[in-house]
């Protein structure tokens, strides 16, 4: 927000249009932020699942992606079972820290988003044919988010797998135990 706030600030000398555009890319920001500090400290129970369930909630962060930051997400659904919230809420945070880590680190601005809602076993893939990196080096989740999203996934009983190589792009996936 401080980048767009600062980048109005510059627009004002071009012209009250480009001001007004930061304007209210900052105001989109503004609110995505509120809404996601809400229902960080509970005082709303993941709105944008409540309000159609995981599949739609995906589809919703992809255009607000595309919005913010140029980020094209095709987003692709089988099935139509319907998990628990905590268990939705959970791949929902997976695949918003899949997105920011493509934005931050892959050099691209495309990815794919799978969801498999079928019986018997759920699934969630996170791909895109960025500049990858390797795995098995040293200590591959040391970042925040990755080990972040093998946390989350843990916290539901699911499998966090990672796929990727130099100049190869990375798949995230994450799937239910087999029973």
């Amino acid at each position: 927000m401080n980048l767009a706030v600062q980048s109005a600030q510059l627009a004002v000398a071009e012209g009250p249009q480009q001001a007004e555009e930061h304007l209210l890319h900052l105001q989109a920001l503004a609110h995505s932020a509120a809404g996601e500090v809400q229902a960080l400290i509970g005082q709303t129970p993941y709105p944008s699942l409540v309000q159609g369930g995981l599949a739609k909630a995906i589809q919703r962060l992809a255009e607000a992606r595309l919005a913010q930051d140029g980020l094209k997400v095709a987003v692709e659904v089988s099935g139509q079972r319907k998990l628990p919230i905590p268990v939705e809420a959970n791949l929902y945070r997976i695949v918003q820290e899949a997105f920011n880590n493509i934005t931050r680190h892959a050099g691209v601005r495309e990815a794919k988003v799978r969801l498999c809602l079928e019986d018997p076993i759920a699934s969630l893939e996170v791909s895109d044919g960025g500049c990858g990196f390797d795995p098995t080096g040293p200590n591959p989740l040391k970042g925040i988010g990755l080990a972040g999203m093998a946390e989350r996934a843990g916290e539901i009983g699911w499998e966090l797998k990672i796929e990727s190589q130099p100049g190869r792009g990375t798949v995230i996936r994450v799937g239910e135990k087999a029973p």
